[in-house]
C-alpha cells in the first residue's frame, strides 16, 4: 500500500500548478486509482487466461476473437481512466466516474460475451485449468470507486 501511496504522491506533483490544498485533496484519491487499475490487471489476466482455456477446449474462433476485442477494450479504457484522472486538477464524483465510464461499459460487454458464449456460467467460468474448481467472474472495484473528501 505504501508504494500505491508513493506512486500517488508523484503523479499528484507531477500535475501543473498543484497547489498544497489540491495535493491534500488528489492523493487519496489517487491511491484509491492506483489501486483500483493495480487490482484491475490480474482480474484482466483471469479473464484472458480463462477464455483461452475455454477456446482450447471449444474451439470458436469467431467468439474468440470476439471475447479478444472485448479484453482489448477493457485494456485500453484502463489507460484512459488513469489518463483522465491524471490529467484532473481537482477531482469530483462525476469526473471519477466519468474517467471508468469506459472501463465499466467495457467489462460489462465482456462479461455479456462471456456469457453469451458460454464461458462464464451462473457467475463462474466454465472450465479451468487442471480441473480445478472454476473461479467467479471478479467485479473490479473501480466500480465502487468514491471521492474522498
Amino acid at each position: 500500500m505504501k508504494i500505491i501511496a508513493a506512486v500517488a504522491l508523484v503523479l499528484a506533483l507531477s500535475l501543473p500548478g498543484c497547489t498544497p490544498s489540491m495535493l491534500a485533496q488528489l492523493v487519496p484519491i489517487l491511491a484509491d486509482v492506483a489501486l483500483a487499475i493495480a487490482q484491475a490487471e490480474p482480474e484482466v489476466k483471469l479473464v484472458e487466461a480463462e477464455v483461452a482455456t475455454y477456446f482450447a477446449a471449444h474451439p470458436n474462433p469467431a467468439a474468440q476473437q470476439k471475447a479478444i476485442e472485448a479484453i482489448g477494450k477493457l485494456r485500453s479504457s484502463l489507460v484512459l481512466a488513469a489518463r483522465s484522472v491524471h490529467a484532473a486538477q481537482s477531482l469530483t464524483q462525476a469526473d471519477l466516474d466519468l474517467a471508468f465510464a469506459d472501463f465499466k461499459i467495457a467489462w460489462i460487454e465482456l462479461q455479456r460475451i462471456l456469457e453469451e458464449d458460454g464461458i462464464v456460467r451462473d457467475g463462474r467460468f466454465a472450465i479451468s485449468p487442471g480441473g480445478h474448481s472454476s473461479p467467479s467472474l471478479p467485479e473490479p472495484i473501480a466500480f465502487h470507486l468514491t471521492v474522498r473528501r
